[in-house]
């Protein structure tokens, strides 16, 4: 799943696009529960933005529908 993202801060907009990457996880033989894999990749926006954009995702992620 693909999610395309606006965030407004002051007078600028950002937009960023968040996959959602289904996988299985196994250990010793067995499937397992994983956890979500976040990578991001950006220019240079501040601390800020940085703080404020890591409450978006985990926002994102604490929604039950994330959530196996």
């Amino acid at each position: 799943m693909i999610f395309l993202y606006r965030y407004v801060h002051g007078k600028t907009i950002f937009y960023f696009t968040l996959e959602i990457v289904q996988s299985t996880y196994v250990f010793v033989g067995d499937e397992v529960q994983g956890y979500p894999l976040i990578e991001v990749k950006w220019f240079e926006r501040g601390q800020e933005i940085q703080d404020q954009f890591a409450k978006i995702v985990t926002n994102i992620f604490t929604h039950s529908e994330f959530q196996r």
